[in-house]
């Protein structure tokens, strides 16, 4: 793409917004334990294909592997207008191609891969960094690092795809998402509104909407300093999604602050204190 466009192969940078995408692997390192090196890197090349061929489907770049980690962006080198929205198709199609391919992995002896996917949409670096001798097509800036928390705080709230609320905004009507919390990343000291991605709209059937929305409820309370209400609230979205690890993380919380409630200038904005 970037011969085709004539751009020549030095170093350069220049700033545009950019949708980013950052995915990894549940638990890579206890499920690699053990297994024998090449049948690891079949494994694991068989997982980034499904991921590579989802993003790329989608006009998105993949910018590097990390041992099983995988950053991709959207809207460069070629422009997309569209891009927020094919970074959310794309990690769309990501959990729903491994869930395909699971039960012949694990019939072939292989790890069920489980992956983990943050969305962020921001200004920043895009080109070839490096040094004369060596760089590499690439990005940088806050938000390839915000992306990266959000992938990471899946791991705090039991989902598989979240996202900024950039992201959820720039997306259109097109999505159906659940505003999950208020909350400071670890090495960040601002609140980031964070929401998960639950599919396309008309594809979400309505039970999980009915259980969307009584958790929304209950984040409203939260967020009001209404913590008796928000008890009870995530104590009922919890009965219906029975898996809902975040609707019982969130009521857990406000048990807490029934009990200790916070400070009069408190704003809601939980601050992580994990990567």
């Amino acid at each position: 793409d970037l011969l085709a466009q004539g751009q020549e192969a030095r170093l350069d940078g220049r700033e545009r917004p950019l949708t980013l995408f950052f995915s990894d692997v549940k638990g890579f390192t206890s499920v690699s334990e053990g297994m024998a090196p090449q049948k690891l890197i079949d494994a694991l090349g068989d997982y980034l294909d499904v991921v590579v061929k989802a993003v790329q489907a989608q006009r998105g770049t993949i910018d590097k592997f990390m041992g099983d980690g995988v950053l991709a962006f959207f809207n460069a080198p070629r422009d997309d207008e569209d891009h927020i929205v094919h970074a959310c198709r794309a990690a769309l199609a990501t959990q729903a191609q491994l869930d395909a391919a699971r039960e012949s992995w694990t019939n072939g002896g292989r790890p069920p891969f489980f992956t983990r996917i943050g969305l962020h949409t921001a200004e920043v670096v895009v080109g070839n960094i490096g040094t004369p001798d060596r760089f590499s097509y690439t990005v940088l800036g806050d938000g390839v690092n915000l992306a990266a928390r959000l992938e990471s705080l899946n791991k705090a709230y039991g989902t598989w795809i979240l996202a900024s609320d950039d992201v959820r905004r720039g997306a259109g009507d097109g999505f159906a998402w659940r505003h999950l919390d208020r909350t400071a990343v670890s090495g960040r000291v601002g609140g980031t509104e964070i929401y998960e991605l639950l599919g396309e709209a008309d594809a979400v059937g309505e039970v999980l909407l009915q259980a969307r929305d009584a958790y929304e409820e209950a984040l409203e309370h939260y967020l009001a300093r209404r913590f008796d209400e928000a008890v009870r609230a995530f104590a009922h979205a919890a009965t219906l999604r029975p898996d809902d690890f975040a609707a019982v993380t969130l009521g857990r919380r406000a048990q807490a602050y029934v009990e200790s409630p916070p400070p009069a200038d408190w704003d809601g904005i939980y601050v992580q204190t994990q990567k």
